[in-house]
């Protein structure tokens, strides 16, 4: 097949969703495989990117994103925090 943007075009109507593009598979496969402590040079390999710049523009940071790790720190550090939190105001 030299032109898959013709099937890709029918295969994605019959599917109910128009606009999905095959990058986004590539780009869901990137960004969850660093969500699953994937290495990136291993998360590479497996999409084919074969630089850290392409391969972190798939890897998009989103405010979901940002709150979980925010969650895991005030869970890691939280009590610490509130330790120390309570001891300077003594």
């Amino acid at each position: 097949m030299k032109d898959f943007r013709g099937s890709q075009a029918v295969l994605v109507g019959e599917a109910g969703v128009p606009d999905l593009f095959l990058h986004d598979f590539r780009r869901r496969a990137a960004r969850n495989m660093i969500r699953s402590a994937i290495s990136k040079n291993v998360a590479k390999k497996i999409t084919g990117h074969s630089t850290d710049s392409i391969f972190d523009r798939y890897d998009i940071t989103e405010e979901s994103d940002l709150a979980d790790a925010a969650s895991k720190l005030e869970a890691r550090n939280g009590h610490k925090m509130g330790t120390e939190a309570s001891s300077e105001s003594r």
